[in-house]
């Protein structure tokens, strides 16, 4: 099994996501049926679950999948090539994250960017946190990212094509404006900036959601580029006038 998770407890932690989608409340007594593992086997393997942080008891004796545990079976069912339970983890990982209303197929892309991160940072799903949708988002970032078009700065880190990682944008996007202070502009597009060149003086946008074009990676609107242009107008002007007063 990958990442030294045992049969048993991949197959109780898959029954519980499972049944969960079925609407079914999930108790160790239906997973020890659905599974064919002994009720004390189960309650056993569930504690060590728990510890793990893929697993969540809730009142009455009920369980559920904790996003890091969906995540994992997202990672296995891409790895073992199981559609099934790769589309029960990403419904649960959509519904954790918050982003239910992007496409599976979108936050499916943007998983398996999140692997070829942690890949390249020498670690696995187990002690990835999943929790923090904002935070998950690290993984696909360079140390040094300011001032370039971020797809492909993401698409390059990750040496894969720049289409995969527009598969996921609005995810990314997303992500990116959870993590990092936004700025909202006038007309109500929030963007996150990040200084660009010797002293900051210019900016680059990483990520916007405006009205016209949704979440983007980089600022796609016309006219919020414009207010951002104006805007930082402003700011230097005042800065100048404190400058020259002082």
């Amino acid at each position: 099994m990958p990442w030294h998770l045992s049969a048993e407890l991949l197959s109780i932690l898959l029954a519980v996501l499972v049944m969960g989608r079925r609407g079914l409340p999930v108790s160790l007594y239906g997973v020890s049926k659905e599974t064919g593992l002994s009720i004390a086997t189960v309650y056993r393997k569930a504690l060590e679950l728990i510890q793990l942080g893929l697993l969540l008891r809730l009142g009455k004796g009920a369980y559920i999948v904790t996003p890091k545990g969906a995540f994992l079976l997202a990672a296995y069912s891409i790895k073992e090539g199981r559609p099934d339970v790769l589309a029960a983890a990403i419904k649960r990982l959509k519904s954790d994250w918050g982003i239910s209303d992007l496409a599976d197929e979108e936050v499916e892309a943007y998983v398996r960017l999140l692997l070829l991160g942690l890949e390249k940072l020498g670690r696995t799903p187990v002690d990835f946190c999943a929790s923090d949708f904002g935070r998950t988002v690290q993984v696909l970032l360079p140390p040094n990212f300011g001032g370039r078009n971020i797809a492909k700065v993401i698409a390059q880190h990750l040496s894969v094509p720049v289409e995969m990682v527009e598969k996921a944008e609005r995810a990314i996007a997303r992500a990116l404006l959870e993590f990092f202070p936004s700025v909202k502009l006038p007309d109500g597009c929030r963007v996150v900036v990040m200084p660009q060149g010797e002293y900051g003086v210019r900016l680059s946008v990483l990520a916007a959601h405006c009205k016209v074009h949704g979440y983007t990676l980089g600022l796609k609107c016309e006219a919020g580029k414009a207010l951002l242009a104006e805007a930082m107008r402003r700011i230097f002007q005042n800065n100048e006038r404190s400058f020259g007063a002082s």
